[in-house]
């Protein structure tokens, strides 16, 4: 099963990045990156505490641009499929506020992050695919540890990675093949949550390399560039990431 989780980091939310056929579930304030991207999400997942237009104990159950059903009413909306027949997406271009319905998961304890809870969540119902979309720019502290859950994704056996309209963000496991349809000019790998990766090879790039240790500092492996359509990259130990970036 697909996820696409909206976080909430201040940059503008590409629809066309998520995943076809996919569950999507905006995390707290990222109802406000689908409101104003005219998305409609499946569901909203966190502590409502940055949301416009709630408060901050997260009591207010009316948003600026939208209206939520109360948690005890989210399986029934799933079940009687009700949200298809109440959604009224926000129109980006009217200066005028419209209704956006979606359920809601309000998580009550703050043991968890809001990314991580919804994390959680999509796994309990048998996630297998999990793409992030604003997740990463915005507080550092939150990026980081949200480029983290692709290593709690990997450990479970999900395929996941991040994207947004600047950049891609994948950890490598193993081995992997990529191409670049999207046309970014640089390719880096980072070492990140470890003090380096070992035997690292990569083919197809400007700066190919073979059984490479490649040390989290200093930085060796930043701006490589493709230089056929598609390039091999293989890694024995580490966590090695891969960042797809422009200008």
């Amino acid at each position: 099963m697909k996820y696409t989780f909206i976080g909430g980091s201040p940059e503008k939310l590409d629809k066309n990045l998520i995943l076809p056929e996919s569950i999507v579930i905006a995390i707290d304030s990222g109802f406000d990156r689908c409101a104003d991207a005219g998305v409609v999400p499946d569901l909203l997942i966190g502590d409502l505490d940055s949301v416009r237009g709630t408060q901050r104990d997260g009591s207010s159950s009316v948003f600026r641009r939208g209206e939520l059903c109360s948690p005890k009413d989210f399986e029934k909306l799933v079940k009687g499929n009700l949200k298809a027949n109440t959604v009224r997406p926000y129109d980006a271009e009217s200066e005028e506020d419209v209704p956006l319905f979606c359920p809601v998961i309000k998580k009550e304890q703050q043991d968890d992050t809001d990314t991580f809870f919804a994390l959680k969540y999509a796994i309990s119902k048998g996630a297998d695919e999990i793409l992030f979309l604003c997740c990463v720019e915005g507080r550092l502290d939150h990026g980081l540890a949200n480029i983290g859950l692709l290593l709690y994704c990997r450990d479970r056996n999900i395929k996941a990675h991040m994207a947004g309209i600047k950049y891609e963000i994948r950890l490598i496991s193993n081995e992997i093949c990529i191409t670049n349809p999207r046309a970014f000019k640089y390719l880096s790998l980072v070492p990140i949550f470890c003090e380096e990766a070992s035997g690292v090879a990569i083919r197809g790039a400007k700066y190919p390399v073979e059984n490479y240790r490649l040390p989290a500092a200093p930085p060796m492996g930043v701006s490589n560039e493709f230089s056929d359509e598609t390039v091999y990259i293989s890694v024995e130990k580490g966590n090695l990431f891969l960042i797809l970036t422009n200008d």
